[in-house]
């Protein structure tokens, strides 16, 4: 606080204190003076005790209308507003547009690739359980797989084992030659294409397609995962399994259970075997009847060096 002043019969206007500067403007704004007196008391002036308040001085509220003094000379206040539209050009336009079909096309592809794999595993599980469910439950009824009889056709062996236990939409005996192609492109020449197969189309969609090979050990069943619907391809949406009297539902190939002759079988799960170069074999240049059994060794995964 500044000393006491004497000559106390007068009133001083008092000092501005500046507090904000607008830099390059002759004009005073509103915040920035403040008028006081001298306060008189038995003939002593004394100036009052400057406070300072930063949240009196530095806030703002949107109810209060800016004060400012214009210029000398100023007659009125400009205000400018840019009155400009945003906007794109038809050029920028066609430009964001290709390049989105470019990054599009450049991913699509993979996308719907990886969407298909997923389907085809999520059904070929699907279809496996209710084949493996249907086979423990006519056991029940039926005595175990051991003793079944599995010298007998395709049809004979559905009606007196499995009929009771899957539900069918319809089923036939399917005309020579079914239109399925091995992995490597070449068509089916398998039993079960060339042949009087038994197909039985289920109410999910998929067919159960039963060998009518007369082997004493074991049927081979194989699994259309979309019936009749493309691809037809065997690794893709055609897998095959087989029941055997020694392991019940397993991949195709596994164990003993082949016709020596044509060495159908990789026997224990073995990666290198079921991906060789057997004609068997998971690979792109084979027919791929044992990538049923790399889906199961994958964890019911199709990996990325499948053959897809």
């Amino acid at each position: 606080m500044p000393p006491p002043r004497q000559n106390a019969n007068v009133t001083k206007d008092c000092i501005f204190y500046k507090i904000l500067r607008y830099c390059g403007s002759k004009a005073v704004g509103s915040p920035g003076n403040f008028l006081c007196k001298t306060k008189v008391s038995d003939g002593t002036a004394t100036l009052p005790k400057r406070t300072y308040s930063p949240i009196n001085l530095f806030s703002y509220s949107p109810h209060k209308k800016a004060a400012f003094t214009l210029a000398k000379g100023d007659t009125h206040v400009a205000h400018f507003v840019d009155v400009r539209r945003v906007a794109f050009t038809l050029a920028e336009v066609l430009i964001t547009l290709g390049i989105i079909g470019i990054v599009a096309a450049m991913t699509m592809p993979s996308l719907i690739t990886n969407y298909q794999k997923q389907r085809a595993v999520t059904q070929l599980k699907k279809s496996y359980t209710n084949l493996a469910e249907a086979v423990k439950r006519s056991e029940l009824e039926n005595d175990t797989v051991a003793n079944w009889n599995f010298a007998q056709t395709g049809k004979n062996f559905f009606d007196n084992y499995l009929s009771n236990f899957i539900n069918v939409s319809n089923s036939n005996i399917s005309k020579a030659n079914i239109e399925y192609k091995y992995l490597n492109g070449s068509d089916c020449a398998e039993n079960l294409c060339t042949t009087d197969s038994y197909i039985v189309y289920l109410t999910d969609g998929s067919s159960l397609i039963i060998s009518r090979n007369l082997s004493s050990n074991g049927k081979v069943i194989s699994i259309d995962i979309n019936g009749n619907k493309r691809p037809n391809i065997v690794g893709k949406d055609f897998f095959s399994f087989a029941i055997t009297q020694n392991d019940g539902v397993v991949p195709f190939g596994y164990g003993n259970f082949s016709w020596p002759d044509l060495n159908q079988n990789f026997g224990d799960y073995d990666r290198d075997k079921i991906t060789g170069t057997d004609s068997y074999a998971c690979n792109k240049d084979k027919r791929g009847f044992w990538c049923t059994a790399l889906i199961i060794m994958d964890g019911w995964t199709i990996s990325k060096d499948y053959p897809w």
